[in-house]
């Protein structure tokens, strides 16, 4: 049978075999066909699967965790891998790490103008050796010895900023600050100013840096660095008395080479270093001389450090009452801090703190 236009239909047998592949092959061809115009279930090819967004306090709890493993924080790119990449190949220098000075307490001895002398020196820990720390230098007052000065808790705040603390002791237990009239308490006066300047020069050796010191002291040690502002001027970045003021004859005596920034704490009822000067009262049956006014060291240090005037602040809250006198149009900061009816004594409560004072004058006038 033949169709008009068309070749005549010539049936073709294929073996059993291969029919059946045929078959499965025609199959499997169509079911395809049938997927591929099927619209698909799910979008995945070509989109980003988000994890779920965790709250901010999800982070917040776990942020020691993901600090302590430094495989959870960014790693800084160079800008310039030519300026942060070494060769390992061609390389022939040797970075040395820098080396941990191990925080100590050491008790120095040193036989200065023939006399044997010591002091503790306080070195804070995690500084390195190359690294040259600012000395703070406190004298104690008459019968005492240098670490009975560590109860006012200069330590503490020396160690977190990385300052050295010396604590030296007076000879026979008492300073030679200059006031006529002073008796030692033993021996011969020795030369304190001498002594003073040996004590930087040899904590230089141990790291301290002589070119940073402050100094600061209580009554008979307060009236040692009043002399030692007048004397060694030059090795002081700032001075701390604390109820003792300057020798009678100070407005004499005291000529300073520059500047100095100078804080007084003073109670207007001591009876034992007076406000208003005059005679000091006795020590186990020595007669401790007569020293200047406050309000002269004070003018002293107020002329030499440029200031224009002065003015009074009462500090709020505090017990005893305590008025800020500060120097005005200063070159370098006078602070006197003068406590109403306070008498011979290191002010420390929680209205007025002297250590907290003291320490932040020195730190804010450190070079």
């Amino acid at each position: 049978m033949s169709v008009a236009g068309h070749l005549p239909f010539v049936p073709v047998r294929l073996p059993t075999h291969r029919w059946w592949a045929g078959v499965a092959v025609t199959l499997v061809l169509t079911a395809c066909a049938q997927a591929s115009a099927e619209p698909p279930s799910t979008k995945v090819a070509g989109e980003r699967v988000e994890r779920p967004e965790l709250p901010l306090s999800v982070f917040e709890s776990t942020t020691s965790a993901l600090t302590a493993d430094t495989g959870d924080l960014p790693v800084a790119t160079p800008t310039s891998t030519t300026s942060t990449t070494t060769s390992t190949t061609t390389s022939t220098s040797t970075t040395v790490a820098p080396q941990p000075r191990p925080g100590a307490e050491k008790v120095v001895t040193a036989v200065i103008g023939g006399v044997e002398r010591q002091w503790m020196l306080v070195v804070p820990p995690g500084t390195v050796e190359s690294q040259r720390l600012p000395l703070l230098v406190l004298l104690h007052g008459v019968g005492g010895k240098g670490p009975g000065m560590r109860r006012f808790g200069f330590d503490k705040l020396a160690a977190s900023a990385g300052f050295m603390v010396a604590y030296p002791d007076a000879f026979g237990g008492s300073w030679n600050d200059g006031r006529p009239g002073m008796e030692p308490l033993a021996g011969t006066p020795v030369d304190d100013v001498a002594f003073l300047r040996e004590l930087i020069a040899r904590s230089a050796a141990e790291g301290a840096d002589p070119t940073r010191v402050a100094i600061g002291g209580f009554s008979n040690g307060a009236l040692m660095a009043s002399r030692a502002a007048c004397d060694i001027t030059d090795q002081l970045d700032s001075v701390v008395l604390v109820a003792g003021s300057g020798p009678l004859d100070m407005t004499a005596r005291c000529k300073p080479s520059r500047p100095l920034p100078m804080m007084v704490v003073f109670g207007t009822a001591d009876t034992v270093v007076p406000y208003e000067g005059g005679q000091v009262a006795n020590h186990a049956g020595k007669s401790r001389g007569v020293v200047a006014p406050v309000r002269e060291v004070l003018d002293i240090w107020r002329k030499v450090d440029g200031c224009s005037g002065s003015e009074s602040q009462p500090m709020a809250g505090t017990s005893p009452a305590v008025v800020l006198v500060r120097g005005t149009g200063c070159g370098a900061d006078v602070l006197h801090y003068k406590v109403t009816g306070g008498g011979h004594e290191w002010v420390a409560n929680p209205s007025f703190d002297t250590t907290a004072e003291a320490w932040r004058f020195v730190s804010s006038h450190m070079r």
